[in-house]
């Protein structure tokens, strides 16, 4: 039996897609963490990352304290089960991690609610952003640098922007860094980067998740050195790579911000508009997964 509606949790919640494109979406961003996980059980030694496929989508562990250690793309195809949110717990606390997953507002609320009665608190709330494919604008760098995908050489210097950019230099960030440099090598991503031709530095980067089956690209990671901010960086950047991914055959582009941010306005500045409300629930593990 699915989780019945206590009560309504948002009321009428905003959203610019139906559930169908919602699913789309969902799904991408599902694939991309995926992705990530199965590349790092590929490329990391002794890697414990596993996959659980669940309730309609998937939860994701590769470590502990991870943002890809999560649950994503469940309730919105059809209602989960309270077995299932007890599968999920079990798959995250027996690896000792909060089980934490990814609520769409508009099509899953009635999840959102089921997590809260269980103790899950709200940790995060994003906008997932979309807009068509493919573009009409040019993607010309700014004054003094260049846009290019990345090397496979430069990886280690694209996984230390995001860690530093991302976890401001916090212990957080060089615990992610191993991470993202496996991003750089999974299947679907693409990286991009942004070079200062004076001295040749790598000033930002970014990436996008190219996922063939549902056509859509999922952009993340856009990071730039506060030396080279002002520029236009992010924006050129974000120009180049939905030019790439339209080249790829994408028709839909997707990237969830948090409220309020550059990134929020910088996307809103390229034709993306709000599709709907994700919000992060997470809970700690029970005293008998503690012991």
């Amino acid at each position: 039996m699915g989780v019945g509606i206590m009560r309504q949790v948002r009321q009428q919640p905003k959203t610019t897609v139906d559930r169908t494109t919602a699913r789309r979406l969902e799904m991408a961003e599902e694939f991309a963490c995926v992705y990530v996980t199965r590349a790092h059980r590929r490329l990391r030694a002794g890697s414990r990352a596993e996959v659980l496929a669940i309730a309609g989508g998937s939860a994701c562990f590769i470590e502990r304290g991870s943002p890809i250690s999560q649950c994503i793309g469940c309730g919105v195809s059809s209602p989960v089960s309270n077995a299932e949110i007890e599968a999920i717990e079990e798959f995250y606390w027996s690896r000792g991690t909060q089980s934490q997953m990814v609520v769409s507002c508009a099509f899953a609320g009635e999840l959102e609610e089921a997590l809260r009665e269980r103790g899950y608190e709200q940790i995060e709330e994003n906008l997932g952003f979309v807009r068509p494919l493919p573009l009409g604008t040019q993607c010309a760098a700014p004054a003094g640098y260049i846009l290019r995908e990345l090397h496979e050489d430069e990886r280690t210097t694209w996984a230390k922007i995001q860690a530093e950019i991302f976890f401001a230099d916090s212990e957080e960030g060089a615990a992610f860094k191993p991470t993202a440099e496996v991003i750089a090598q999974a299947e679907g991503y693409r990286c991009y980067v942004a070079v200062a031709e004076a001295t040749a530095e790598i000033a930002a980067g970014g990436g996008i998740c190219i996922v063939r089956d549902g056509k859509i690209a999922c952009l993340a990671g856009a990071a730039t050195y506060p030396s080279h901010r002002n520029h236009g960086l992010q924006n050129a950047l974000l120009q180049y790579r939905l030019a790439d991914a339209s080249a790829a055959g994408c028709t839909l582009a997707f990237v969830s911000t948090l409220p309020g941010t550059v990134s929020h306005r910088n996307v809103e500045r390229q034709g993306f508009v709000e599709a709907y409300e994700r919000v992060v629930m997470a809970k700690r593990p029970s005293d008998v997964h503690r012991r």
